[in-house]
């Protein structure tokens, strides 16, 4: 009966816990909406549709519409355009339809709110993981850490935000353990880990790259240290890399049946040089000559890249079906070429890019724009818009401006306590935390370059990993207490 007891304050403290990391949800009234989201929902419904027969108030939204009759379900406006339109044979990559199936399973189950819970949830399963492999008691110091970033970081705002963007920290963390503690997993660690890592790595491409981006750094390390006892852990991340991979396939094999033609991938790299600079010089001093379909736009360049990407008087979007194939199928080719052009000039731009990614740390995507209540109008079903109007992010409540402020200073202390402890009490730590907290950097890192150089730089990429420095101070004061305590037993 005691065990049974100390099992179920447990579960209720936990649940608590997943409550907690949710609250800028519950302060507004539902789960946060984004631009995108409503294209994440739709690629899943899609693809039910398509497998089930089965249409919600969400099949009839966006640029595909009819109008019907049904109460509340009622066409987008027709001088609004797609470039996700199975109508037209016209699917976008980039928009994982595998978080949109979250996404949607927390539509059938009701508001989203089953969503937000499995994102906290997945949080909350990581931090543990982190606490129980380097040897730190849980209780109490998982409440402690939850309440820390709770009320001081961007986390609880990204656990309620229906973007995959979460999961970006999810990812680092994994990848951390497998790749720098993995001697201290056992096997239930290892499916937890995996199962984290493939949801993660399937959610959203630039997960991927940061994966890719600490499994590099590990080998370096196993190189440099002339040992590969973590290879049961990249083992795992190499496993997780295959199941991204075979999901990707299955998505392009299924978007080729359903719609009768491959999905078409954004060329975010192409725009980026070409707002950067070097791209534009490129096509100024080679079109035509150069073959590249780009250069039928030329007199609309330059712009930024979302404009290029997005806007009607941009390239992308505003072009032809067969033009946006075209365009990006040329991509890579087009890059290496402005690279090849000016190589130097592109550098230095990536790197300024890459530095104001790492400064960009506010929470504005978490109050509603006039652009994004004009998107939420045309493509969101008419129950959940009267929900979004009430919200507190629809009417400029949420305390943004404050979390901004904390955000930015528990990142920056965080940092700091982190390179001053790695730097003084390595020893003390043990080589494996240490390692571990290196990662834990160099995920950080390896996100603002990723985002930094492949989109526009914006304060949401950098906002949702910010959170894992505080984390890595706190578990730093844990462990040192930790060993301060073995010391006494000695």
């Amino acid at each position: 009966m005691l065990a049974q007891s100390i099992v179920w304050r447990r579960v209720t403290l936990f649940s608590l816990l997943v409550a907690a990391l949710a609250w800028p949800a519950l302060y507004n009234g539902q789960p946060i909406f984004y631009n995108d989201t409503t294209v994440y929902i739709r690629a899943a419904d899609a693809g039910v549709q398509a497998a089930l027969h089965h249409r919600t108030q969400w099949s009839l939204f966006g640029a595909d519409a009819i109008e019907k009759e049904e109460p509340g379900i009622v066409a987008a406006p027709t001088e609004q355009y797609s470039i996700n339109s199975i109508k037209d044979k016209n699917v976008q990559t980039g928009r994982s339809p595998f978080y949109g199936a979250l996404l949607y399973f927390g539509e059938i189950t009701g508001g989203f709110w089953l969503s937000i819970a499995l994102q906290a949830l997945a949080v909350l399963v990581s931090l543990t993981l982190v606490l129980r492999v380097a040897h730190i008691p849980i209780w109490p110091q998982l409440f402690v850490i939850v309440a820390v970033i709770t009320m001081t970081t961007s986390a609880p705002f990204f656990v309620s935000f229906m973007m995959p963007d979460v999961f970006a920290a999810v990812t680092i963390l994994a990848a951390s353990v497998l790749i720098f503690m993995p001697h201290r997993l056992n096997r239930i660690d290892y499916i937890v880990c995996f199962f984290l890592l493939s949801a993660s790595l399937v959610f959203h491409d630039s997960f991927v790259l940061i994966v890719v981006a600490l499994l590099t750094s590990g080998i370096v390390a196993n190189l440099v240290s002339r040992t590969w006892a973590n290879w049961p852990g990249m083992t795992v991340i190499a496993l997780a890399l295959a199941m991204a991979g075979l999901a990707h396939t299955i998505f392009v094999v299924v978007a080729e049946r359903v719609i009768g033609a491959a999905p078409v991938r954004p060329p975010f790299l192409m725009a980026r040089v070409i707002e950067d600079g070097p791209g534009f010089r490129y096509l100024r001093a080679t079109c035509p000559a150069n073959g590249f379909k780009v250069c039928d736009f030329l007199e609309r360049l330059p712009v930024s890249a979302d404009e290029f990407l997005w806007a009607r008087t941009g390239v992308f979007a505003a072009a032809p079906q067969e033009t946006r194939r075209q365009i990006s199928a040329e991509e890579l080719r087009f890059v290496i070429k402005v690279v090849a052009y000016e190589p130097w000039g592109q550098l230095a731009e990536s790197l300024r890019n890459v530095g104001a990614q790492l400064t960009l740390l506010g929470l504005d995507e978490f109050e509603y724009t006039a652009l994004e209540k004009a998107v939420f109008e045309a493509k969101v079903p008419h129950e959940h818009l009267q929900r979004i109007k009430q919200s507190a992010a629809y009417n400029g409540a949420m305390p943004v401006a404050v979390f901004s402020m904390l955000n930015a200073a528990t990142f920056l202390i965080g940092s700091i306590f982190v390179v001053f402890a790695l730097s003084h009490w390595k020893q003390r730590l043990g080589a494996h935390i240490a390692a571990f907290l290196m990662g834990i950097v160099a995920g950080v890192l390896s996100n603002a370059a990723i985002c930094g150089i492949l989109s526009v730089p914006s304060s949401r990429y950098s906002a949702r990993v910010a959170w894992l420095m505080p984390f890595a101070a706190l578990l730093i004061v844990f462990a040192l207490s930790a060993h301060r305590r073995s010391q006494r037993l000695e």
